[in-house]
């Protein structure tokens, strides 16, 4: 898979609408700079791949969630600080 993707790409792999997508962007659940960029000139937008799969997979969430509570992941699926 090519590390850019456009919206047409992006929303096949998340199987959803073009549309719907976009309405995504403007809600800013996906992030210019982070999910995605405007190049200067005629490409327009470009997905990124590895972003769009981390959001997809929760990853963005979860690593988040574990930052918030000083949590730090370790091996093994060990989380130092949590007690565990």
């Amino acid at each position: 898979m090519p590390p850019y993707l456009t919206v047409k790409e992006a929303a096949e792999i998340l199987r959803i609408a073009e549309p719907t997508l976009r309405n995504k962007m403007n809600r800013g659940v996906f992030q210019r700079g982070k999910h995605y960029f405007r190049h200067k000139g005629q490409l327009g937008v470009r997905f990124k791949y590895d972003a769009l799969i981390a959001w997809l997979e929760g990853e963005e969430n979860q690593k988040k969630e574990l930052k918030d509570k000083n949590i730090i992941p370790m091996a093994r699926g060990y989380n130092l600080g949590s007690g565990r």
